[in-house]
């Protein structure tokens, strides 16, 4: 009996399975920013399609070297749930350095959940990887925070200053 959920439909037909196989075929025959592009949705579709994180991950590892940009940052968010979700730690850590590296702000919670999931590793590698990464974040969450209270400083006396010029 068929599904009436499209996606379920797919994967149980085969459409998503062969559509997942063309993607592979013509990425394998392209280069650079299309081969990439290709990569990407091949991993959308191994996640939502075929319900397959590991895939999805490997296709979206894949597609990052190619990547720049906003598309770059999408790819790195969506491989550090899929390694969430697939309890692949090292994958998770590759990713977090990749968006720590290009300085992206959410790096901070996702760092977060990482140090989480490592700490709770019974490997004790893991574990200093885990001490390392809560480490980072909350070093950075410090740094994030005097930023906000200089800022928060420099508006108050801002208007202080307009306030005198103003009387």
């Amino acid at each position: 009996m068929c599904s009436s959920d499209p996606r379920a439909l797919a994967r149980e037909t085969g459409r998503a399975r062969r559509y997942a196989d063309a993607l592979r075929q013509l990425a394998a025959d392209e280069v650079g920013e299309e081969a990439a592009a290709l990569q990407v949705r091949l991993g959308a579709v191994a996640a939502d399609e075929l319900d397959d994180p590991r895939a999805a991950a490997e296709a979206y590892a894949a597609a990052e070297p190619g990547l720049t940009g906003d598309p770059l940052l999408a790819t790195l968010r969506a491989l550090v749930g899929l390694g969430a979700a697939t309890g692949d730690a090292v994958l998770q850590a590759r990713t977090l350095t990749r968006l720590v590296e290009a300085g992206v702000d959410d790096a901070v919670p996702l760092a977060w959940d990482l140090a989480g999931l490592q700490l709770a590793q019974p490997d004790a590698d893991a574990r200093v990887a885990g001490t390392n990464w809560l480490s980072w974040a909350l070093e950075r969450s410090a740094e994030v925070e005097r930023a906000r209270s200089e800022e928060h400083t420099s508006e108050l006396q801002s208007h202080s200053d307009l306030v005198c010029r103003l009387l």
